[in-house]
């Protein structure tokens, strides 16, 4: 009799973390597609700051004030592509400690 109610329970547990699994995968897809249109808006980004740089230095048409701002808003979006990369990052060791265990 305990031995079925243990067995029944350990079904109980593994649907459980099947199901939990099953969520973490597809919120770190989820996260996953984030960070990569963070990554491409950020790659734009420092393309444009180039353009914006060589304009900077041979012309007339771009300020200091305007430069400087440019290259805030470019950092602001780098940092914000580091953040989705640590979220994803975030979202895989999750489902690790879930399928692997903890390491310990």
């Amino acid at each position: 009799m305990k031995v079925a109610q243990i067995e029944q329970e350990k079904r109980k547990i593994a649907e459980t973390l099947r199901e939990q699994v099953a969520l973490e995968v597809l919120e770190f897809d989820a996260t996953r597609r984030e960070f990569q249109i963070s990554q491409e808006v950020a790659r734009r980004a420092t393309v444009q700051h180039r353009l914006l740089e060589i304009d900077y230095r041979f012309s007339n048409q771009i300020d200091s004030v305007t430069y400087l701002n440019h290259l805030s808003q470019l950092d602001s979006q780098k940092a914000d592509t580091y953040r989705a990369w640590a979220r994803l990052r975030t979202r895989l060791a999750r489902i690790q400690m879930m399928v692997l265990g903890s390491g310990e």
